[in-house]
């Protein structure tokens, strides 16, 4: 049962789609959720703290600070360990914001999709007594001290879907589904989809009578042997593919490299090169803003958007956990009524819980749901 005035402290990432948060604020038995936000989210806060300006309940119960963890994380990191007492290392006003802030709350909410530190933050609340309750979701195949430190001393663990008990039993031979519940911290607001759901955004195919695909990545890359993202970011054969299939793709990124390794930027590269050969069917363009709602209405006009590149299938720690993971873009493009594609076989577990659609005749193997 839920108490009646609970009172959350989150701290973590806000990130893309900061929506995601204003629904537990319109939670009756929510009295208050402070946000305690890195300063490299300085720019998702605000988008947050505008769109709650319609709910009187957000306004009402929501508030917070900035915290600097992030920056301490990324000075000390390199000397962390688990043994190593944390609080000697922890400046004095940090500790004290944790001590008589952080934990002055009925739950302590901590971890997000692709924030390592969160479970060495968990370690620390450990460490003080402080409960907590974890949010798990991006991990890696190989046990790390640091989030088994996490996963064993949380109240309760937040994972997307079953197929995480199995994941966690092979990584560390131990059974969680005792304080396992289960959500996607890449939930994406209610009350945003109804307001979309509202809007009527014309589809580019229904000028043209062509299937326009959309790709959001934050950064891809050209150097197909790159093995520091293990593929992720690497689309050039997936859109060729695409093209010639005789699909319209655009491209929408805000990072245009050789590697994550080499961050330089050649015009001269297969992306301009596509874009040449297929100077009416692909389209490199401005990323979409989705830090408000509004941005969305963009997205509305295509009619698929793929998941992932699918070039990484031969790195098997990274397919390990592509079999469980559930791309953030999938939220975005339901939020959109854009029809989620990938490559066969690279998200097995959406595969199995998803059934494939009537564009399945024409998508072929791209299609998932």
């Amino acid at each position: 049962m839920v108490k009646i005035g609970l009172k959350i402290s989150r701290v973590g990432i806000i990130g893309t789609a900061p929506h995601r948060f204003l629904d537990i604020t319109l939670v009756s038995e929510v009295e208050n959720l402070r946000y305690f936000h890195f300063s490299s989210d300085n720019e998702a806060f605000q988008a947050l703290l505008d769109v709650g300006l319609a709910w009187d309940d957000f306004t009402r119960k929501f508030s917070g600070r900035r915290f600097s963890w992030d920056t301490f994380y990324r000075n000390y990191a390199s000397y962390l360990r688990p043994e190593k007492k944390l609080i000697d290392i922890l400046p004095t006003e940090m500790l004290r914001v944790v001590t008589h802030e952080i934990s002055k709350s009925d739950m302590v909410w901590v971890g997000d999709n692709d924030f390592d530190s969160s479970f060495v933050f968990a370690t620390l609340l450990g460490i003080l007594g402080i409960p907590y309750v974890l949010t798990f979701k991006e991990t890696r195949i190989y046990p790390n001290e640091f989030e088994f430190f996490a996963l064993e001393n949380a109240e309760r663990i937040i994972v997307p879907h079953d197929g995480y008990l199995e994941l966690l039993r092979k990584k560390y031979n131990k059974d969680f589904s005792e304080k396992i519940e289960y959500a996607d911290v890449d939930w994406r607001s209610k009350v945003v989809y109804d307001f979309l759901e509202k809007q009527k955004v014309r589809k580019l195919s229904e000028m043209d009578n062509k299937f326009h695909v959309c790709i959001l990545s934050g950064r891809v890359i050209w150097d197909k042997n790159e093995t520091r993202s293990r593929g992720r970011y690497y689309y050039v054969d997936i859109i060729e593919e695409l093209l010639r299939a005789g699909f319209t793709v655009h491209l929408h990124t805000k990072a245009l490299i050789k590697s994550v390794n080499e961050p330089i930027f050649e015009k001269d590269n297969p992306y301009f090169k596509l874009k040449q050969r297929y100077q009416n069917s692909f389209f490199i363009e401005e990323p979409i803003n989705l830090l408000k709602p509004e941005g969305y209405l963009e997205l509305m006009k295509y009619d698929l958007g793929l998941l992932t590149s699918g070039a990484a299938t031969e790195d098997p720690e990274f397919m390990e956990f592509e079999q469980y993971n559930i791309p953030n873009r999938y939220y975005e493009y339901l939020m959109a009524g854009v029809i989620p594609i990938a490559p066969e076989g690279t998200l097995k577990y959406m595969e199995k819980i998803t059934t494939t659609s009537s564009f399945s005749n024409i998508v072929k193997r791209f299609v998932i749901n």
